[in-house]
């Protein structure tokens, strides 16, 4: 019944590697101990520029290649070793080596590859270390092969045995390749065959996915870091529980999610249900002759899809950017034997012994590649920074006095000439003194142009990371340089800067990395001008950063507190300014900040549509960051983001990197909190802005309307037949259970020659709101009636849409152009909060 076995790398033969590898100094020692007088030299290079990690290289991403330098010596010693890629050897790579005395250092060098390189293609890599008196000219050359976005790593334990063990199936490792082959993919995945994991993102950069299996991770905090931030970014990850230990998840995640072991069961006979309510499908039926293992938990932070007698048996999570999937059961409860009705593979690279159940192909789904929209795309990142790098040239009343003079002048040098008698000397005159006017004009300007500094413009856009105390950041820089000078960056740790800039085409750009994960420019030269780089860092927080509310009277009110914002040696607090509270499918609110870090947003702040500031006057500088807030919010739209934020505007954010004290440095930050909202206390009274609900079209009897999307919540417009639409509102958990003492519905819309109709439902009730014709403009509706509105069990109100038939003509014309639209809605509610007790059932 059990398909061909998939044999992986003996444990045996890792043993023998790693003996070599950590007995082969050793014994280069004992052959060495009379080395001065064999002539070796004192420091010896292994390797420069191979594969290594998961050797994991993409096109336009970060990667890493290793460096082997030995040290005979009896002082520690320094090597700068250096990579560049065979046919851009303008662009080189470089780590400062510490190799301790009589010893061997592994190390690595970050590299970043072009853009637009083909997947699958081979690049070699060159490398060396330049002779000098303790070291001879060293040169290597690798080759790696480029990996695409549907690539996955696969993380498993590997233990090292000298007992040879009976050959078996790993199930986990089926189950993967069951996921693959879901997706139609090949059976090709990364495996890490060396000791360690990669330490560093630039590792991890180019990896499409990963899927965990076993507790590798849990002695390597580096590795972990690297892997999460990778996730934050955007990574998508399958951790395989039942190889994965719980703490192991614990050190992986921090407090992102909660998952506590009740205790782990033998079963073989059971059903896999989905959780929602809404599938329409059958539960999965699993019979098994040998019982598979399956660990009961209870978790928060996580959303359940599938499910066994209640328990969670597959779950989901969102981390910063990115999604995790986690599988409670063993690997051999989620696939099948191949049946020999099952559809063949396309071929032997393609094939899989066993078949994915319905759960594992809906992981299959969420693991596939996809495009993760960036927060603020580079285009509008480089226009904000460019702009605020200028020429300053000479004024235009400066200009006019020097023509006026010049005129003056010639007059006056023209009657005195003539009186003189010297009228001849006038064309001589009048050309001296063009001469002068133009000098003085070209002096005015190059002393103006010289007069703008080396200048660094930098923008970030700063995402909080509340569950892990850390910030993921993307920025642009616009350097300014009034003359050829050498490069004057470097980092301070955390900051990774990506050294492809058009107008350094063609010019050597080398980056220097020391081992404490800073670099420096070396031998490169800055042209005039502007140049623009990308960057981006991760950093841990040395306190949270949060935003916390809670609703009352005047709406959302709350405080936030940024301080561990603040770079390293800087005491002021962090002010954010212009600051906007965002919500899922909702339109922004203003929020209203003070210097303090106190913010508050009701019924009337809301944001007409691309519009984020709530002053009557918009200066100039806000105009600037305009565009800057509109992507972020159009890519917060784009990804579906089911996170509540307060954005905010500061300068005081340092970028990590370092300059010359003669660059002018010019900064600025958008930084993304998500937001907590915190239960209010039972009798409160508490207003509800529109934003703050959450609407959704529902089934009703007569089915769901098309007119509404749900994934946007937005109404599809125009629309030219008559529709039923039943939309529920859900109210958010922390106002319930609540009162409702009034509600008023905004409508944006234009409903010509047709009846709009609006109705409340409550259970087996409607009532009616409004039945009217012609329906047009900003409308809002009073949903009070003589009785109060009763919420549903869930905390939701449902209101029915009817827009009827338009009148029948003849005209085709007129009948095609007589289309109805609702553009905006939002329902805004106040009321009281009450105890559980106090909730009156709806009938």
């Amino acid at each position: 019944m059990f398909g061909p076995v998939v044999m992986k790398p003996p444990s045996l033969l890792f043993l023998l590697v790693g003996l070599a590898i950590w007995t082969g100094p050793a014994i280069g020692w004992a052959e060495d101990a009379d080395g001065d007088a064999k002539n070796l030299p004192p420091i010896f290079v292994s390797s420069v520029g191979g594969p290594t990690g998961l050797k994991a290289y993409a096109s336009g991403e970060w990667g890493e290649v290793s460096v082997v330098v030995g040290n005979r010596t009896q002082e520690p010693q320094v090597v700068q070793a250096t990579v560049q890629i065979k046919g851009s050897e303008e662009l080189r790579f470089s780590r400062d080596v510490l190799v301790p005395a009589r010893s061997v250092r592994h190390s690595t060098i970050p590299i970043r590859l072009p853009e637009q390189l083909p997947p699958n293609a081979q690049l070699e890599i060159l490398g060396h270390v330049a002779a000098d008196a303790r070291i001879p000219k060293a040169e290597f050359d690798g080759i790696v092969r480029l990996v695409s976005p549907s690539d996955t790593a696969y993380i498993q334990d590997h233990p090292i045995s000298l007992e040879p063990s009976e050959p078996h199936l790993d199930f986990a490792y089926e189950a993967a390749l069951a996921l693959r082959a879901a997706n139609g993919l090949d059976r090709r995945m990364m495996l890490c065959s060396e000791r360690m994991l990669p330490s560093s993102y630039e590792g991890w950069d180019a990896v499409g996915s990963v899927i965990l299996s076993g507790n590798r991770l849990a002695e390597n905090p580096a590795a972990r870091q690297a892997l999460r931030e990778w996730l934050s970014k955007g990574g998508c990850m399958w951790i395989q529980a039942d190889k994965t230990s719980i703490d192991t998840i614990r050190l992986l995640l921090g407090s992102a999610v909660s998952i506590e072991q009740v205790d782990q069961v033998a079963i073989h006979d059971f059903a896999i249900q989905h959780a929602s309510k809404d599938f329409q499908g059958d539960p999965t039926e699993v019979l098994l002759e040998q019982p598979v293992q399956f660990k009961r938990v209870i978790a928060e932070g996580v959303e359940v899809i599938y499910q066994i007698d209640g328990w969670p048996a597959l779950m989901k999570a969102k981390v910063g950017l990115g999604e995790v999937y986690f599988s409670m059961l063993e690997g051999r409860g989620l696939i099948r034997p191949r049946r020999s009705e099952d559809p063949p593979a396309k071929n032997q690279q393609f094939h899989a012994d066993y078949i994915g159940l319905e759960p594992l192909r809906e992981v299959a789904i969420g693991m596939r590649p996809r495009e993760i929209p960036e927060v603020v795309p580079v285009d509008v990142r480089a226009a904000y920074v460019t702009e605020r790098i200028g020429y300053k040239i000479p004024s235009r009343g400066f200009v006019v006095g020097v023509l006026l003079g010049f005129c003056g002048l010639i007059g006056v040098a023209g009657v005195g000439l003539s009186y003189a008698g010297w009228r001849e000397h006038l064309l001589w005159v009048t050309l001296a003194t063009a001469g002068l006017a133009t000098a003085t004009v070209v002096a005015m300007g190059v002393a103006s142009h010289h007069a703008v500094p080396a200048t660094a413009s930098s923008f970030q856009v700063v995402e909080v990371l509340p569950e892990m105390d850390e910030i993921a950041t993307t920025g642009s820089i616009a350097s300014y340089q009034p003359k050829l000078a050498a490069a004057n960056m470097s980092s301070n740790g955390s900051t990774r800067l990506d050294p492809q800039s058009p107008r350094l085409a063609g010019k050597i750009r080398n980056i220097v990395w020391t081992d404490t994960n800073r670099w420096r420019w070396d031998k490169t030269i800055m042209p005039t001008g502007v140049q623009l780089f990308q960057f981006d860092r991760y950093q841990t927080l040395s306190q949270p950063v949060t935003a916390t509310a809670a609703f009352g009277p005047q709406g959302l009110t709350g405080v936030v507190n940024a301080d561990a914002l603040r770079g390293t040696g800087r005491t002021e607090p962090v002010r954010l300014v212009d600051g906007v509270l965002v919500f899922p499918r909702s339109q922004p609110l203003a929020a209203n900040l003070t210097p303090e870090g106190n913010f508050s947003a009701g019924i009337d702040d809301l944001l007409p549509p691309n519009e984020f500031f709530s002053s009557t006057f918009v200066d100039s500088t806000q105009r600037q960051r305009r565009a800057i807030y509109q992507a972020w919010y159009d890519s917060y739209q784009a990804r579906l983001d089911s996170t509540s934020y307060l954005i905010g505007w500061t300068e005081s954010l340092g970028s990590g990197l370092i300059w010359d004290e003669d660059v002018n440095v010019i900064g600025g930050a958008l930084v993304a909190i998500p937001l907590t909202i915190q239960r209010t206390a039972p009798g409160t009274n508490i207003s509800l802005p529109g934003s703050t609900l959450q609407v959704q079209s529902v089934v009703s009897k007569s089915g769901r309307s098309n007119t509404f999307e749900n994934a946007t919540s937005r109404w599809i417009f125009p629309y030219g037949r008559s529709a039923r639409n039943r939309l529920r509102f859900q109210l958010p958990a922390e106002a319930l259970p609540l009162r409702v003492d009034s509600a008023s519905l905004f409508l944006d819309c234009s409903i010509p020659s047709r009846t709009l109709t609006i109705e409340v439902i409550e259970g087996e009730q409607r009532r009616t709101i409004v039945e009217r014709a012609n329906q047009s403009g900003k409308l809002t509706f009073d949903l009070a009636g003589p009785t109060p509105l009763k919420l549903d069990p869930e905390g939701g109100l449902t209101i029915e849409f009817t827009i009827g038939e338009s009148p029948p003509t003849d005209d085709k014309a007129q009948q095609a152009s007589n289309t109805w639209s609702i553009r905006t809605m939002r329902l805004d509610v106040s009321g009281t909060t009450m105890q559980s007790a106090e909730v009156e059932p709806q009938r």
